[in-house]
């Protein structure tokens, strides 16, 4: 539905049990970001004055590869798209219908990368509340789409998403693990042009905040460091000791 560019189409069953039309979607690639440059300015100056050149920019490396090994950065994960489309076509003389359709992209849905809760999610209680009239809900809503129809007489400028995780730490589909931040799922469906939602244009990406589930062991590259700056780190400290002037004899 969204029309940004590349676009990714699927057919998915309906509470009824046919198929809805398939969904055209587009989606970002999640962004990830690991702390630890910014602490460069910090750990600099504390050893400047007490370690030779060469040693003090070989520990800052070192303690900023033990921070990037072990962190995990704040994120996103999508779960799920709620579209607003075009159920049946009205005619010149029958009303036609439009409907909002709610897709949990989890489990046996997924769609890695865009997609990519690799176990099933149930939104609870989820609900759509479309601006000016009240609550619609979608039920329990697993892995798959169900749809709730209105008439394309209704003119909405846009319409409220709730629903509650039922669980909040969930594997991804690249085998790590994702801590969201809170249960409660929510997204606003907003006109994507205009001032009211268009049917078979608007959409709008469920998506949770979290960490990311990072084991709390180096990566064979800050072990390779380590290995590789071990050995000048001897160097250095054999040389230091070499410096040291003998005592004048009385």
């Amino acid at each position: 539905m969204l029309h940004d560019g590349s676009f990714r189409s699927w057919g998915v069953p309906t509470r009824g049990g046919g198929l809805m039309q398939p969904i055209g979607l587009s989606f970002r690639g999640l962004a990830a970001h690991l702390p630890g440059a910014a602490a460069l300015h910090i750990i600099l100056p504390s050893v400047r004055n007490r370690a030779p050149r060469p040693l003090t920019y070989l520990l800052v490396l070192l303690v900023l590869s033990v921070m990037s090994a072990g962190a995990a950065s704040a994120d996103s994960v999508t779960v799920g798209v709620l579209t607003y489309d075009v159920n049946n076509p009205g005619t010149a003389v029958s009303v036609g219908i439009d409907a909002f359709t709610l897709y949990n992209g989890t489990g046996a849905f997924s769609l890695p990368p865009d997609l990519p809760v690799a176990g099933d999610l149930t939104f609870l209680g989820a609900a759509v509340t479309p601006a000016g009239l009240g609550v619609s809900s979608f039920g329990d809503q697993g892995p798959g789409s169900s749809q709730i129809l209105f008439l394309d007489s209704n003119l909405f400028t846009s319409a409220l998403f709730q629903a509650t995780l039922s669980q909040t730490l969930f594997t991804l589909s690249d085998g790590t693990s994702f801590q969201a931040d809170s249960n409660v799922l929510t997204a606003t469906l907003l006109p994507s042009n205009g001032t009211t939602l268009v049917a078979g244009t608007d959409s709008v990406l469920l998506t949770v905040s979290g960490t990311p589930v990072v084991a709390a062991v180096p990566e064979p590259s800050s072990l390779l460091i380590v290995a590789g700056a071990l050995p000048l780190l001897l160097t250095a400290t054999r040389r230091m000791s070499l410096r040291v002037k003998p005592c004048k004899r009385l």
